[in-house]
């Protein structure tokens, strides 16, 4: 196994597969993983809109969330 100093080597070196040959099954479920967040972000994004047109407040979804009601305001106000 390479070291850190021995990929960024070869990145910089312009390598485009700095990690060689590893086909682990750990960065398939990574990826898998990064696509769920991904899609989790976007339901939890749609819902709060859905929510906010419904009447629901900051106060009601930041409960949800787990966060203040400032803080969701904050996340997911449109500008």
């Amino acid at each position: 196994m390479r070291s850190n100093d021995e990929m960024l080597d070869e990145i910089m070196a312009g390598q485009t597969n700095p990690t060689g040959s590893y086909d682990g099954g750990a960065l398939r479920d990574l990826a898998r993983a990064v696509d769920a967040r991904a899609a989790a972000d976007s339901a939890i994004l749609e819902a709060v809109y859905r929510a906010r047109d419904d009447g629901a407040t900051w106060q009601m979804i930041g409960d949800i969330l787990g966060m203040t009601k400032q803080g969701a305001a904050q996340r997911f106000s449109v500008a």
